[in-house]
């Protein structure tokens, strides 16, 4: 009878099983676990074309959001705008405040082609589009308790590609605020839930065409 594989074997499994009981070994698990928790790593851009080009950004927002938050548009349009700039890499960027005015001035802006559009804007080689679909701080019905949320289309549209009015690229962001459910009016006031959706939405709208840090574990 061959007796030594299985000592062998036995030896081999009581070693495994103390090595990992070994105080070092744990606690690099741990420590590693702990440094995620509080930590950031970089993540890539999906779309880097606004790089060394001109851009304007373009908000459309429903009518009934627009109707119960008033001025919502021009805030996305007004951060958008800024984060991009800041951070896209882009030649050169259509103020906010001028975007604005022209929406205005042109309320049939939507049906018209976005080539025309980015001409009337000064000529930008990218229109980036963003659509709000949804927007709310709770459920209907439901005034005692913040369910928020903040759902849209990120897209952009390249003017000297082949195809102007296809959309180059495009992603759909949606974000929650509060994290967890039970938080009403004596928690957080409105404003700040509102906020909170809007610089969430923001932030992964704007993440998606520049390199950022964001945590290991992000809370949107």
């Amino acid at each position: 009878m061959n007796i030594t594989r299985p000592y062998s074997l036995v030896l081999a499994t009581t070693l495994a099983l103390l090595l990992a009981t070994l105080p070092g070994c744990g606690m690099v698990g741990v420590m590693a676990e702990n440094y995620k928790r509080t930590s950031t790593h970089s993540v890539d851009a999906e779309y880097t074309g606004l790089a060394g080009h001109s851009f304007a950004v373009v908000v459309q927002v429903g009518q009934s959001i627009e109707g119960q938050y008033p001025g919502l548009r021009d805030v996305l349009l007004g951060k958008i705008t800024e984060q991009l700039a800041a951070n896209a890499g882009a030649s050169g960027v259509v103020p906010a405040t001028r975007v604005a005015k022209y929406l205005y001035n042109h309320p049939g802006w939507s049906a018209r082609p976005m080539t025309d559009l980015a001409k009337d804007l000064g000529g930008v080689d990218r229109i980036v589009w963003v659509e709000i679909y949804e927007f709310r701080l709770n459920d209907i019905g439901n005034q005692y308790e913040w369910d928020g949320l903040a759902g849209g289309t990120f897209a952009v549209l390249e003017m000297d590609s082949v195809l102007p009015e296809a959309r180059a690229f495009e992603r759909r962001v949606q974000v929650k605020f509060p994290d967890k459910k039970g938080f009403g009016p004596n928690d957080y006031s409105a404003s700040i839930v509102q906020t909170a959706l809007l610089k969430r939405f923001v932030d992964r709208a704007t993440w998606l065409c520049y390199k950022h840090d964001e945590p290991y574990y992000p809370d949107y």
